[in-house]
């Protein structure tokens, strides 16, 4: 790995790369993204996000891009970058609702990415949910939880989120 990180994410790419994205290396909150190959195991630094972060979540579309929503980069952020793996470049997109790190973002069947929980920085955690439209990057609110939502997982299974 080019820059030793903690609390970034990894996800495992169509082209079966892994992407691994900001976080902090105990410094500095950091901005940069790496590619691992697995097949030839070399990492490649690729284009930085917009904002440095970590405890953030990164969501693989269907269209192959990579979303990157909220964290902490001193703050409690809300907005969100894409990752255009075929251009290397990241762009931001539409702010969520609600500030949140440590949440969980779902994908869901009709492109849709559900993202929900987290820590909102008021010493309770973030119960809305945001409902990201990867077209239009726009966030709506919908049901509240009542039972503490922060760093919860979320999976798709058969098109029901368990």
């Amino acid at each position: 790995m080019t820059n030793a990180r903690r609390y970034h994410t990894a996800s495992v790419l169509s082209n079966g790369k892994v992407s691994v994205v900001g976080g902090s290396d105990n410094i500095q909150y950091l901005n940069s993204a790496e590619l691992y190959d697995p097949s030839t195991g070399i990492w490649t630094s690729t284009g930085n996000m917009t904002n440095a972060r970590k405890d953030h979540i990164a969501s693989i579309l269907s269209n192959g891009k990579i979303l990157v929503t909220g964290g902490y980069n001193g703050n409690i952020l809300n907005n969100a970058e894409l990752y255009d793996l075929s251009t290397g470049i990241w762009a931001t997109t539409g702010n969520m609702t609600n500030a949140r790190q440590d949440h969980t973002a779902s994908v869901l069947l009709n492109g849709e990415v559900l993202v929900t929980g987290g820590w909102n920085g008021a010493n309770e955690s973030d119960y809305d949910d945001d409902d990201d439209d990867e077209d239009e990057s726009d966030y709506d609110d919908e049901d509240d939880y009542d039972y503490d939502e922060e760093q919860k997982r979320r999976s798709l299974l058969n098109g029901d989120l368990i």
